[in-house]
């Protein structure tokens, strides 16, 4: 009679149950020299060095991490410093820098009006200490003077007189003249 597929499928479950099934019989044949046994006096003190010496690296990995973890905090702390700072400088420093510009251009004799050399100011190289001392500003305002001497001067007034330069008769018409002649009726 031919084989039909139920049987192939058939032979080939019970030889997986017999391969299980031997399997089976080798671990319990390994099991059954592995029973518990107390650990005898030597093996029992090793294992509690072992563990002594295991909580102690611990303890010091504990202690190495919250300093880790310490000096973290401190180096984050000190970045929110700096970009705090930076921040503040960028905010406060070129309006510092202007006010005290102007005062120097001013004392320096410029002539002209401020602005075009302030936006000309190299910021870079100009520094706001903490006493609000401005260093780096003095060095640019003599190299405006050096590069640009048509904007700085000395302010001088006109000669100005009030009293009549002209050639009109003898009278004098200066300030004193005119009060006098007020005074005694025109005469």
């Amino acid at each position: 009679m031919p084989n039909r597929p139920e049987d192939d499928e058939r032979d080939d479950d019970l030889h997986e149950d017999e391969d299980v099934e031997e399997q089976d019989q080798d671990e319990e044949d390994d099991d059954v020299g592995d029973e518990w046994k107390p650990p005898n006096e030597y093996e029992w003190r090793k294992v509690q060095r072992a563990l002594k010496r295991a909580n102690k690296e611990a303890e010091n990995l504990r202690r190495n991490s919250e300093t880790v973890d310490d000096a973290d905090k401190e180096e984050n702390e000190k970045k929110i410093r700096q970009e705090a700072a930076k921040e503040s400088d960028a905010r406060w420093k070129p309006v510092v820098v202007k006010q005290a510009a102007r005062a120097a251009l001013a004392e320096a004799g410029l002539i002209k009006n401020p602005n075009r050399l302030l936006k000309m100011l190299d910021m870079d190289d100009i520094d706001v200490s903490e006493d609000g001392e401005i260093d780096g500003l003095d060095e640019q305002i003599r190299d405006f003077k050096k590069e640009f001497p048509e904007f700085f001067g000395r302010r001088t007034s006109k000669d100005v007189d009030g009293g009549d330069k002209g050639s009109r008769g003898g009278r004098g018409k200066g300030s004193a003249d005119l009060i006098a002649r007020t005074l005694t009726g025109g005469r």
